[in-house]
């Protein structure tokens, strides 16, 4: 039986080491084979997932949640950055609500694109059951 968790907490780690999607699989399908040939937990045989992960060298790609963490990110700079120019076009006459509203919808769109980023790479390659 794999314990989801420790999984999806350690593609989470090979992930943002920048490991390609084909190592992070064959690594849980290794750890999940070593697992169960000695009747033990991961956590137990290979430590705690950061740990693990860390006697990996980095790799070159990047995942799929790095990315949406990073255009979400550049949405809300974009938000703001718009929200400055036309304040400056209006000769600061503006609505000071109306800046302090962007700024919080900037900070949401960082923060969901941040949460949805993490999903994201926390999730269970295909392949690996």
């Amino acid at each position: 039986m794999m314990n989801d968790e420790y999984f999806k907490n350690l593609a989470y780690q090979l992930r943002w080491r920048r490991m390609p999607e084909s190592v992070v699989a064959q690594t849980l399908r290794e750890v999940r084979a070593e697992s169960e040939a000695a009747q033990s937990t991961p956590l137990e045989l290979f430590g705690p997932e950061k740990s693990f992960a860390e006697t990996f060298t980095k790799g070159k790609a990047t995942s799929k949640g790095f990315w949406i963490i990073t255009v979400a990110v550049a949405v809300a700079v974009l938000v703001v950055l718009g929200r400055v120019v036309t304040s400056f076009a209006t000769a600061g006459e503006s609505n000071p609500l109306i800046s302090v509203l962007t700024l919080v919808g900037a900070l949401a769109i960082a923060f969901i694109g941040s949460i949805i980023g993490a999903m994201v790479d926390h999730r269970i390659p295909k392949g690996v059951e």
